[in-house]
């Protein structure tokens, strides 16, 4: 499988170098290919085998291939192809096959036209379809009007498409269209449909069979977009779908949504209306069914110093009876407001209070959140630093176990030191920077939990050699119920050398320490690798 992965990068490489195009002052062709191999040992102690860490004891390598290839014709014409591809023989990096492809895509554009194929993501609107597919998308503009087309399948990877890993999750098939025009300067509409179906055959993990149904759901939706005046713009949607499993009678949903935006000066003002059935299903993970929600926002640049704002929502959720689960209902509201002032040219302070609360309707019992924040930034002369700190109250009449009051503390302190102010463009440089984070909590049933981090990271850059880096961290949590502390302790070292403007080699070295408190839970990892890479 080594062999044939790497044969496989060079043929990509070699092929990609193949490529020409005729030359003329209007037509151009432009791409970049990376590749970047990663060779390592791992050195694992574990007090329970592999349960506590992903590592596995022994030697592994991971190779990286990538190409992007434009080309450029004189009508505004543009091909495109991208390719991405991960080999490895660590199961902790790929864990059901050693070759996985990230991203693959080609197609081409022009003026009044866009077609892909590969890795596409049709993102038509809210309520219609918004998702990853490894399928075709298309679209044409045909006069007034722009249509757009999609179809393919839904998996988890290219690789689920076959049997070369099991499958856990339904293969989908699926398809949609949206036709857009603009009835005047002001008002756009637009229609969608889309249309899926789960392949109930294709699940092959024998541990999922049998627990999922397979699926078939169609919707239509209708939108537009309208400009009221120039600083008042309104927005909606109203959609309707059908939904049928094997073993569930069918299901018709309805939603609509209704956003309205309006900005004058420095004075933004957002609101909204979203209503979605509980029965509603959708192409878009943008939609979340069984929603009612109401919303409203406020920014306003007040002065060349301060910014301030404010929103509330309130919002009803209730979800889907399946059996043997029943209904469930609940409200939320929520209101926060927020500041940002300029003390001075380096100095800058924050300020933030949010309150949510969650009300089960069936059993009265409520849920709050009070958060209250507040950050001091500093950034002059090449330091840098971040104080932010913030109190959390926590009341759960359903689970008085989890009442608690948290307050969390952050610092960070950075310097750089240069031959110059331009520390990007300086022959040599140094960086420097501390960080540390303090979180107490305390349990209304009378315990106490804490945790604090530390780490100091050490850079030193020399152009015409490369860099040195330098990264310590260690992490103490204290438990409740009398439970031991557990302390993580890490290193990380790494040089890197410049061979050219595109290419590097790096030597890096990691030694970490988890849970040293808790001997059933220990583990200690060591890992030594050497890495390249290089961009042409």
């Amino acid at each position: 499988m080594r062999i044939a992965g790497l044969i496989l990068l060079l043929a990509l490489n070699v092929r990609a170098q193949q490529i020409t195009t005729v030359t003329n002052d209007e037509a151009l062709l432009a791409w970049q290919n990376s590749i970047e191999g990663n060779t390592y040992t791992n050195d694992v102690d574990s007090a329970s085998s592999t349960v506590n860490t992903p590592l596995k004891d022994g030697s592994f390598y991971k190779a990286q291939y990538q190409t992007d290839l434009r080309r450029t014709f004189n009508d505004e014409k543009i091909d495109f192809f991208q390719f991405s591809l991960t080999h490895s023989n660590d199961p902790a990096v790929l864990s059901s096959t050693q070759n996985q492809i990230n991203n693959l895509q080609l197609g081409r554009s022009g003026p009044e036209y866009y077609v892909s194929a590969g890795d596409v993501a049709p993102n038509f609107s809210s309520l219609s379809s918004a998702l990853a597919v490894r399928g075709v998308l298309g679209q044409k503009v045909l006069g007034n009007y722009t249509v757009s087309l999609f179809g393919g399948k839904v998996a988890d990877s290219w690789e689920a498409l076959s049997n070369s890993v099991l499958r856990s999750q339904f293969l989908r098939d699926v398809y949609g269209a949206k036709v857009e025009t603009d009835l005047s300067d002001r008002l756009g509409v637009y229609l969608t449909a889309q249309n899926s179906q789960d392949d109930g055959g294709s699940l092959t993990d024998p541990a999922a069979v049998g627990t999922l149904n397979a699926r078939n759901v169609q919707s239509i939706t209708i939108g537009f977009k309208y400009e009221i005046a120039p600083e008042l713009t309104l927005a909606g949607e109203a959609a309707q779908s059908t939904s049928k499993t094997e073993t569930q009678p069918e299901l018709n949903g309805k939603a609509s949504i209704l956003d309205a935006t309006w900005k004058k000066g420095m004075v933004t003002v957002r609101g909204g209306y979203h209503n979605l059935d509980p029965e509603y299903v959708s192409l878009s993970s943008k939609a979340q069914a069984g929603i009612i929600e109401n919303l409203l926002s406020l920014d306003w640049k007040a002065s060349s110093w301060l910014d301030v704002g404010a929103g509330v929502t309130k919002t009803r959720s209730t979800t889907l009876a399946a059996f043997p689960l029943v209904s469930t209902s609940h409200q939320t509201d929520a209101e926060n407001v927020k500041a940002g002032i300029t003390l001075s040219q380096a100095w800058g302070l924050s300020l933030q209070k949010s309150n949510s609360r969650t009300r089960d309707l069936s059993s009265d019992e409520l849920t709050s959140n009070e958060q209250t924040s507040a950050g001091l930034k500093f950034n002059s002369s090449g330091w840098t630093a971040a104080l932010n700190r913030s109190y959390l109250e926590v009341r759960n009449e359903s689970l008085p176990s989890m009442e608690a009051n948290t307050t969390n503390t952050k610092l960070s302190v950075g310097r750089q030191i240069s031959e110059n102010s331009n520390f990007a463009e300086a022959a040599w440089g140094l960086d420097m920077g501390f960080d540390y984070g303090l979180q107490e909590q305390d349990l209304l049933s009378g315990e106490e939990t804490a945790s604090v981090n530390r780490s100091l990271t050490l850079s030193g850059r020399l152009t015409k050699w490369g860099s040195l880096n330098l990264v310590l961290s260690d992490n103490t949590t204290e438990r409740p119920n009398g439970l031991s502390d557990l302390t993580t302790l890490s290193q990380d070292i790494e040089a890197v050398h410049d061979f050219s403007q595109t290419s590097k080699g790096r030597i890096y070295y990691r030694h970490t320490e988890s849970n040293t408190g808790a001997p059933l839970l220990a583990v200690e990892e060591r890992v030594l690798g050497a890495n390249f890479s290089c961009a042409f």
